[in-house]
Parts: structure tokens; C-alpha cells; sequence
């Protein structure tokens, strides 16, 4: 080349900005060598030589031969390729930068891709970088800023100054904002600077849309619980419907520390925090519908974990008629919870409804006069009518502590949330023996597992004799959808394994559009009851096993739950298959 390359414009106003994306597309798509020849910095000598050593290196760029042959630095050529692409050199300092617009991208990620936002237009938001950003860059910035966005070249360290200028003002006007609204911001200087980070995105709407929608979707499904649960490339998001766990989306793992944050910020838990667990609660309305919220969080190597349940008022908390009992043992359920003293369980495993159906016992029962107090951990729904205490575990404050005061508020009716050791076992014993109508659940797999249970926990067999008036086991079965039901095909190993000779056509959901595919629409409960006459009272012994009782109870006329899941498979209610899953 015989001169000095001639240096491409600058762009110094808004205006002529403006004017250049407007013609920015007669530009795109020359040749960078025809660009580089109108500017002058090359002749069609220097382009020949840069072909020739083009052609005897296959796979080299044209612009990558004039660099080698020294005919163009390496600088003038980026220049020129971002002209290529449409992407303008400005000079920074001449732009006003809008407060408004810098709000609209959070601080950690302009720092980290050295971008500044300069002017929004009607189709785009410029921004300004010492770079082009990569693909994924761009994906991350149309999102959080809403809108397509066009990146300018500036001079990097002008842009770094300027970066630092705005930002820290914004962070200075976030603190305090923050104290005057009375929150405690963390003392070191990384945990103040990752609350003021999590505080911002938290009021992006962006991610403010993108949490509400996980609570929306998991409203519509029904979902009984929400997992964020990060992955080493992305993030699964799933809901937990009708006791299946079911994948909603996957979002990308550069969403996941502002999604937990906006959720640490709505449960008012620590957001610096990010090594430790924490556990919280929100008070959301969604669709006009009241939602209580119990948030987890668990650090993994991947990232924060976040389990959430979701308790709704308007689906758990059921008259006791509408639970799915037959007309017989209805009957048989309603004399037990009414008695005036004596001990009724509840058994089965976690995610059974036990809860749900405690509930129900004491509206049922609920009325002027009458006194009763729940003891739980934590308290799930609010019951009108009733006391309910909150266990205070970490001041040493457990089941049985609470009870020992409870026993002194003159209470009628006692809801023990969980006999889970001896002490709570042996004082709700005692209770029920002095006047007092207790309900409690165990964690057992039948009904006659309740009394070798309660042995080994200490209670003596004759107190038990006395004390217990009923015990109901019971699981949640996934029902069939009514509209999609089809004669199911059983697995020969379910027909031996339940002893089933006749068979008789059972159906099962084969996924419809109501029940989004999957077959089965909601869940009842499948139980079985032990109600002991004075007979088999007498086994209640320490040398006696479960299978014993259970052969003892089925001689006194007692039917077990798989026989009532039977029934309701030949009902039609459910499918053979989810009764052998839930029952044998």
C-alpha cells in the first residue's frame, strides 16, 4: 500500500447515528475488499497479492492475507468488518446517556460484556461495546432488554470509564433506597454488591414476567410443587401433578441466578447467601386466587436448587364427604371423630394427604363450645374456628414441648401434626386417656403397622387398649381421565402378583387434551380402616407382628386397601396398574 490508511468517520451525535442505521443496509454484504478499496486503504495491487497468498492457503480469509502481507493492520481491518456488518464506530463522550435506558440493563451484565445502552429507537435499543458480542451474548440481552438491540463500537477505555460513572450512581441511589425502605444490606463489600445485583434484576420485567408464568403454569396444573433444578448446561423447570413429577421447560443456566434471586427477594431471604440452605414463605394472588408459598433452597455444584410447594386453600382443604369415602365406612369414620375422648391416627407416607384428611375430620366436628387446638410443623392452612400452633423447633420448642402447654388451655380437641418419638407418643396417649379427643398421623405403611409402631415407641399395651379408637391408612391414586378412558392391557406379572384369575375390563386414560396427555386427571384417596373390637384389642402386644394383626383383622371381617383399590379399578376409577403401584 504507497500511503497511510484513511481513517473511517466517527460518529459524534445521535442524530447522525440515527441516520447511519437508517442506511446501514445499503452497506451490508460488500465485499470486505471492495470496502476496504473504497476507503483507500488498499489498491487492486495490494487485493492481487492478497488473493495469490489467499489461494496457496486454502481456508484463509482475504482480510487474514492482507494482515500477513503487512498491506493492512490489524485494527483498520476489525474497523472495516464491523462497517461490513453494519456495526458504526462512535465517539462516546459526545452521547448522553439516559438514566432511564441504563436502568434497563442490570450492572453485572454490562461490566461483563463492557456494554453501554446509548439510544433507543422504535425497533432497537443501541448499545455501545469495545467488541461485537457473541451469539449467546445477544440472546441475553434481547431478553432482558425486551427488544432486538444493535451493538456500536467505541473506544474501550472511555466505555469502561463510563460504565463505572453511571453505574455506581445507580447503586448508590439503590442502597438508599433500600435503608430508607428499612432493609438491612449485608456488611462486607462482595455481599453488598451481590444484594444491590439481585435487587435490580428482582425489578426487571423480564424476570419478573418469566416467575410469575413458573406460577401461573404450576396454578393451571395443578401442580402441588414447583423444582427449579440446575443442570450442567441448562435448567429444568418441573411441577409435581397428581404425585408425578413432570418437565415443564428447560430454561438456559444464565437465567438461573436471576430467577432465584427474584424468588430469595419475594420470600424477604438472604440473597447474598448462596452457600448455605434457606427456607422461606410467599403470599402470592395469581388469577385472583390467594396462594401461600413454602420456598427451599439447596446449593448444588450446578447452582441453587429451589423446591417450592404450593398450598391453595380452594383444592386442599375438603369437606369430609367429598375425599372418597364409601357410604359405610363414611359412617364408620364419622362415629370415631366423634367421640369425646380417645386417639385417632391417620398413616401412610409423605404425599399421602394425610394433612387434607385431618382437616376434614376437624370441620367436620368443628362447632360453638367447642375447643380445639392443632399443633403442626409447619401450619398449612388456616381452619376458622380453631388454634392452630406453629412449631418452634429452633427454641427448642418440638412436638412434644408444645403439647405439655397446649394440655393447659383447657382444649377439647387436640391435632397433633406427627408422633415421631416416644415423649409425643406417650403424652398423646395420655391426653386421649384424660378427656381429650386427639388426632395424629404416623408414618406407617398399613393400619395394623400403627400398633407395633406405637409399641416400640414406649406406650404400654394396655394403655393403647384404651386409648386408640381407629386407625386409617391410606395412599393417593392417580384417577383415569373421563375423557379418554380405554380398556387397559395388564402386565402379566400384575396378574400373578395379585392373585387375579377373572379379569375383569378395566380402563385406564390413554391422554387427551384435558388432561394434557398423560391419562389421568386428578387423585383420590384409596384406604383401609382398623377399627378394633375388644377381641382383637387383645393382640395389641409387643410379641405379635404386623402380619399377625393383619391376619387378625381380616378374620374380624376388615378389608384392606388393595381390596378397595380393586374396586375402584373395576369401577373404572382408576387403572389396574396405578393400584398395584400405590397398593401391593
Amino acid at each position: 500500500m504507497t500511503g497511510p490508511a484513511k481513517a473511517l468517520q466517527l460518529i459524534e451525535n445521535e442524530d447522525d447515528l440515527r441516520t447511519y442505521i437508517e442506511n446501514a443496509r445499503n452497506q451490508l454484504h460488500k465485499p470486505v475488499g471492495q470496502l476496504l478499496l473504497e476507503a483507500g486503504m488498499v489498491t487492486q495491487k495490494d487485493l492481487d497479492l492478497a488473493f495469490i497468498l489467499q489461494k496457496s492457503h486454502p481456508g484463509m480469509r482475504l482480510g487474514a492475507a492482507l494482515v500477513e502481507l503487512g498491506l493492512v493492520e490489524e485494527l483498520t481491518l476489525q474497523t472495516v468488518l464491523h462497517q461490513q456488518l453494519g456495526v458504526p464506530h462512535i465517539n462516546l463522550e459526545r452521547f448522553i446517556i439516559q438514566s432511564a435506558l441504563l436502568r434497563r440493563l442490570p450492572a453485572s451484565i454490562a461490566r461483563e460484556h463492557c456494554l453501554l445502552p446509548v439510544m433507543e429507537l422504535p425497533s432497537v435499543i443501541v448499545l455501545a461495546g469495545a467488541k461485537i458480542p457473541s451469539q449467546d451474548a445477544y440472546q441475553d440481552l434481547r431478553f432482558l432488554l425486551q427488544k432486538p438491540v444493535m451493538v456500536v463500537i467505541a473506544d474501550r477505555m472511555t466505555l469502561l470509564n463510563r460504565i463505572g460513572q453511571h453505574y455506581d450512581r445507580i447503586e448508590e441511589h439503590l442502597e438508599e433506597e433500600a435503608r430508607e425502605s428499612g432493609v438491612k444490606i449485608a456488611d462486607s463489600a462482595e455481599d453488598r454488591r451481590l444484594w444491590l445485583e439481585a435487587e435490580y434484576l428482582a425489578k426487571q420485567t423480564p424476570i419478573v414476567k418469566l416467575v410469575d408464568s413458573f406460577f401461573q403454569e404450576a396454578l393451571r396444573m395443578r401442580a402441588s410443587d414447583l423444582h427449579i433444578r440446575p443442570r450442567r448446561e441448562d435448567v429444568e423447570l418441573a411441577l409435581r401433578v397428581d404425585g408425578e413429577l413432570r418437565t415443564l421447560r428447560i430454561i438456559e443456566r444464565h437465567l438461573l441466578p436471576a430467577v432465584v434471586s427474584r424468588i430469595k427477594i419475594l420470600a424477604t431471604l438472604n440473597i447474598a447467601e448462596r452457600r448455605l440452605p434457606q427456607d422461606g414463605r410467599i403470599a402470592l394472588k395469581i388469577d385472583g386466587k390467594d396462594l401461600d408459598l413454602r420456598v427451599s433452597i439447596m446449593p448444588t455444584p450446578y447452582g441453587e436448587n429451589v423446591v417450592i410447594r404450593l398450598l391453595n386453600p380452594y383444592s386442599a382443604v375438603r369437606a369430609f364427604d367429598q375425599i372418597g369415602y364409601a357410604p359405610e365406612d363414611l359412617r364408620k369414620l364419622d362415629e370415631l371423630i366423634r367421640h369425646e375422648s380417645g386417639m385417632v391416627l391417620v398413616t401412610g407416607p409423605t404425599g399421602s394427604g394425610k394433612t387434607t384428611t385431618l382437616y376434614a375430620m376437624l370441620q367436620a366436628i368443628s362447632r360453638a363450645g367447642l375447643n380445639i387446638v392443632t399443633i403442626e410443623d409447619p401450619v398449612e392452612y388456616h381452619l376458622p374456628n380453631m388454634c392452630q400452633i406453629q412449631l418452634l423447633t429452633s427454641q427448642g420448642f418440638g412436638f412434644p414441648q408444645t403439647l405439655r402447654h397446649v394440655l393447659r388451655q383447657d382444649p377439647d380437641v387436640i391435632m397433633v401434626g406427627e408422633i415421631r418419638d416416644a415423649e409425643t407418643a406417650q403424652m398423646a396417649v395420655e391426653a386421649a386417656l384424660t378427656g381429650h379427643l386427639v388426632f395424629s398421623t404416623l408414618h406407617t405403611t398399613s393400619a395394623c403397622g400403627a400398633i407395633p409402631r406405637l409399641l416400640e415407641l414406649g406406650i404400654s399395651p394396655q394403655l393403647l387398649k384404651t386409648s386408640l379408637l381407629g386407625v386409617l391408612a391410606q395412599r393417593l391414586v392417580r384417577q383415569n381421565c373421563p375423557n379418554c378412558r380405554v380398556r387397559e392391557k395388564i402386565p402379566d406379572i400384575i396378574t400373578q402378583r395379585l392373585g387375579l384369575t377373572d379379569l375383569a375390563p378395566f380402563e385406564k386414560g390413554q391422554g387427551c387434551k384435558v388432561c394434557d396427555g398423560y391419562g389421568y386427571l386428578g387423585r383420590r384417596a384409596v384406604y383401609e380402616l382398623l377399627e378394633p373390637d375388644d377381641e382383637l384389642r387383645e393382640h395389641f402386644l409387643p410379641t405379635l407382628s404386623e402380619r399377625q394383626l393383619h391376619a387378625k383383622a381380616q378374620a374380624a371381617g376388615m378389608r384392606f386397601m388393595l381390596g378397595h383399590g380393586l374396586e375402584l379399578a373395576q369401577q373404572g376409577l382408576v387403572s389396574l396398574t396405578e393400584v398395584y403401584r400405590a397398593c401391593a
